[in-house]
């Protein structure tokens, strides 16, 4: 008889099993890593929106701000809310209501944010007394991580005698499916003087 050359069936399954053992992690690995970066690019998204959102509502008439926050102590915008807003203010280029509408159409990896609990903007005092801002961030009623935001923006002053040519602002965006993960962006509007 003859001698082969070549692999034996036992040589060839041994090299099948050791391959398959090191490429399983390996798979698995990238696809981890797939998840994680699906994540960092939801989380740029969302901080893009919030800053394009803080400089769409700095363009609103500051005035609309003012009269809605004479009686209320904060407003919170959201889809549905826009209507609180004027929709002929005499704008430049589009009236509060349009502008409105309009921050709340940005996409989020090309889907606009339908939720209305994953996408809000709270506009709030930029300056309060000690006893009023304890009392503000006692009585609203908004979820812890939103008064935090509240709590670390207001500047305490010593007297009611504010500055109302500024409110903080905050857009508070929920970027994953378990709303777990959020992106929470703060500036402030502005009057014009």
């Amino acid at each position: 008889m003859k001698k082969q050359d070549g692999f034996s069936l036992i040589e060839l399954l041994a090299v099948i099993l050791i391959v398959s053992t090191l490429l399983v992690p390996l798979l698995f690995s990238l696809t981890s890593n797939f998840g994680i970066n699906v994540q960092a690019i939801r989380r740029n998204s969302s901080n893009l929106i919030g800053i394009s959102s803080i400089q769409a509502m700095n363009q609103i008439d500051f005035i609309n701000y003012a009269d809605l926050l004479e009686t209320d102590d904060y407003l919170v915008l959201d889809r549905t809310s826009c209507g609180l807003l004027p929709s002929d203010d005499g704008g430049d280029i589009a009236s509060s209501f349009e502008i409105c509408e309009m921050v709340f159409d940005s996409k989020l990896q090309n889907e606009i944010i339908t939720n209305t609990d994953a996408f809000k903007i709270y506009v709030y005092p930029y300056f309060m007394t000690e006893t009023n801002k304890q009392t503000f961030l006692n009585e609203a009623d908004e979820p812890g991580y939103v008064l935090d935001e509240m709590d670390a923006r207001i500047r305490v002053i010593s007297d009611d005698d504010r500055d109302f040519f500024i409110y903080n602002i905050t857009v508070v965006i929920t970027y994953d499916q378990d709303n777990q993960r959020r992106m929470i962006t703060s500036g402030e509007l502005t009057a014009e003087q």
